[in-house]
């Protein structure tokens, strides 16, 4: 009994970061198969038997070239091994480094990872199926997502060859939502109790109680009620704030932060029953009082780039005066524009530009060159990149641009570039 012909491989792909799979015609005569693995670099070789097309070669390098052949198997022998094909293994598992929970319009999570060699995009999924994408940075942003919810979220990374394994779970939590019922009862006169729903998810509770006449009693415990000294002929305005890990519920009057432009924040929020106005503050503005007006809406402008500010709306009746107990919404603003320093030729076609980083970490950074007829981009996150395959006697308008999870920045100014001429 002779070996069995030789087969051919239709195609090779890599459906993780550890494995390819190998797709060949099966032959006449063939009880089983075996794929060959080499890496490209020779410093790696294995033969792994498989029953039939596909199959797939295992414990593979993330983000390496193989050369994968086949050969077909029965009592007779071996084949001689197919024409070899090269194939390419997906990158390496990303490991997601940082949640955070955010609150602008709606409540979201941030999701932070360390980038990975030969990632082309990063998609993160949470235990719920949400998820994100984004293009060579380390974060994106999942929106939205419910109040008092305990899940977990992993990050994959893919490129041409296919995606790598998915990170380990991460776990978070959100802010708890607010108590659903909140009353006071009064069993007998001057003993009173504020009382509340329980609330998943909570650590502890801090209740809030304000008298008409400015008095202000807090108090901080793991149960659903709090008692307090209560007056006849006062009126008494109670407020209970759930925490956990992620923070306090939000504000129950449903306040929204988004940015308008890049040194603009639009603040909006629900009506409050009794409020006849409302003060909006900001903790890095020295809380001066931006808006007084009983219109449920504020913009604070002319603020500085790519900074958090904390925003308070606080209502105010002239029975009741204000309640400030009400829990700050934090937004950031867009980054600040980076400008360009210099640019030198490093090559025939290619040159260094040099551009100020003045924003916080996590801050991607683009160059462009537009010229008459080609535009050309690279990517960093330090003070350089590189532009190649720029044509020689060109002429461009270089400018950088800089990207947060916020949004982007305005356009630094933009310097002329000429390219050198050939000899």
């Amino acid at each position: 009994m002779s070996a069995p012909e030789v087969p051919s491989i239709e195609q090779a792909y890599s459906k993780h970061s550890n494995s390819i799979t190998v797709e060949f015609n099966e032959v006449s005569g063939a009880t089983s198969y075996i794929l060959r693995a080499e890496s490209q670099t020779g410093d790696f070789f294995s033969e792994t038997e498989v029953r039939g097309s596909p199959g797939t070669v295992v414990q593979l390098q993330p983000y390496t070239g193989y050369k994968l052949s086949v050969m077909s198997v029965n009592k007779g022998g071996r084949s001689q091994p197919s024409q070899p094909i090269k194939a390419k293994t997906g990158p390496p598992t990303p490991d997601v480094t940082h949640i955070q929970v955010t609150q602008g319009r709606s409540l979201g999570i941030a999701v932070y990872w360390v980038k990975v060699q030969g990632a082309e995009t990063y998609t993160a999924l949470t235990s719920n199926s949400q998820n994100c994408t984004t293009i060579d940075i380390s974060y994106c942003s999942i929106m939205p997502v419910e109040c008092g919810q305990n899940h977990s979220v992993s990050v994959t990374a893919y490129n041409s060859a296919g995606p790598s394994i998915p990170s380990q779970p991460a776990d978070y939590i959100t802010y708890p939502c607010p108590p659903e019922n909140i009353w006071v009862e009064e069993p007998e006169a001057g003993n009173c109790s504020v009382v509340w729903d329980e609330v998943p998810l909570v650590e502890y509770y801090m209740a809030f109680i304000k008298r008409d006449d400015g008095t202000e009693k807090s108090c901080n415990t793991t149960g659903t009620t709090c008692p307090f000294f209560c007056m006849c002929g006062y009126t008494y305005l109670t407020t209970v704030f759930p925490y956990n890990q992620a923070g306090s519920s939000p504000s129950a009057h449903g306040v929204s932060v988004k940015l308008v432009s890049t040194e603009t924040l639009e603040i909006t929020w629900s009506p409050v029953k009794g409020a006849e106005l409302y003060e909006t503050t900001a903790a890095q503005t020295n809380d001066v009082i931006h808006c007084n007006d009983t219109a449920p809406v504020c913009a604070l402008s002319d603020l500085q780039c790519n900074t958090a500010y904390s925003v308070v709306v606080t209502p105010c009746s002239e029975l009741r005066g204000c309640n400030r107990t009400c829990t700050p919404h934090t937004h950031e603003t867009a980054p600040c524009a980076p400008q360009i320093l210099n640019m030198t030729q490093s090559n025939n076609s290619s040159y260094r530009v040099l551009f100020t980083t003045p924003n916080t970490q996590n801050t991607s950074y683009t160059i462009t060159a537009i010229g008459r007829y080609d535009t050309h981009t690279c990517n960093a996150r330090n003070g350089s990149c590189e532009l190649t395959e720029l044509p020689c006697g060109s002429t461009y308008d270089v400018k950088a641009v800089a990207t947060t999870a916020v949004g982007r920045s305005l356009p630094g100014y933009s310097k002329p570039l000429e390219t050198g001429t050939t000899v």
